[in-house]
């Protein structure tokens, strides 16, 4: 495959990586792929070996959660999608969003110093509320794939992204290639991984811990049922939503669409 003087280094991404690993296990880097979700998906299926992870530099039909369309610039950005193969139910997995986001934050605060913020159930963002990282998490049956898209050197964004739309470079800090911030990530996410399949409780409370929308006034749509509103008071056992409506009721949310903060993300 032709090679670009934009594309990862692969062997910088492995030596950061710890050597009793599971994630990061092999490591493929294409130029170019449909979606990295996909090709992960089509080497589970083919019984890829779990902690193999698949990057690309363009995505010709990347999405986001929802089928939302995710895009980024070869050079500018990280797309990249892990397998795994985690014990217990299907349904007990929702916690596994969660591990991936809090191994973002975690990795942008080693490689770069600067904070993020998740917004509940799979983004990461500035401060700003513009936002830095979107994560994709897709249960195959026996395995998983959780995907992440990470900004990480665009200067600016234009047209309808500019005023929602971040990148680790723009938030200031010290300056990192995108092979040191792929390589924090793994190895954060590799270390929840491994406590998660314990015990999923500290995922969970770094996670509450790092969410931007603790204690506001959030806007969510659950399914087909019309625009709910209430305050977010953080996240259940397995990882829901913990919200208190307006009528004084609480509520566990598992899956909603279009997660609206009332104010500014991070805000006071």
């Amino acid at each position: 495959m032709k090679s670009n003087h934009w594309t990862l280094d692969r062997d910088a991404i492995i030596g950061l990586l710890g050597k009793d690993k599971v994630i990061g296990r092999e490591i493929i880097v294409m130029e170019e792929v449909g979606s990295t979700n996909d090709e992960a998906k089509r080497l589970g299926d083919e019984g890829g070996e779990e902690g193999l992870v698949v990057f690309a530099e363009m995505q010709t039909s990347g999405r986001g959660r929802g089928g939302s369309e995710w895009v980024s610039c070869a050079g500018e950005g990280l797309m990249f999608s892990v397998l795994l193969r985690p014990s217990g139910s299907a349904a007990s997995w929702l916690w596994l969003s969660h591990a991936a986001g809090v191994a973002v934050c975690r990795g942008i605060r080693a490689a770069c110093g600067v904070e993020v913020l998740l917004k509940w159930p799979n983004d990461v963002y500035s401060a700003d509320g513009k936002k830095v990282c979107g994560i994709l998490v897709e249960n195959q049956g026996d395995y998983v794939v959780v995907g992440m898209g990470i900004n990480v050197l665009a200067k600016r964004f234009g047209g309808e992204l500019a005023d929602t739309a971040g990148s680790v470079a723009m938030l200031g800090g010290r300056g990192a290639s995108r092979e040191e911030v792929a390589g924090r990530v793994l190895n954060a996410f590799d270390a929840l991984y491994r406590v998660g399949q314990r015990d999923r409780g500290p995922v969970i409370a770094e996670a509450e811990a790092l969410s931007g929308l603790m204690g506001r006034e959030i806007e969510f749509r659950r399914g087909i049922e019309g625009r709910e509103r209430g305050r977010f008071l953080g996240l259940g056992r397995g990882g829901e939503m913990r919200v208190r409506l307006g009528d004084g009721t609480e509520t566990m949310v598992v899956q909603a669409d279009e997660v609206r903060v009332c104010g500014s993300l991070g805000g006071g």
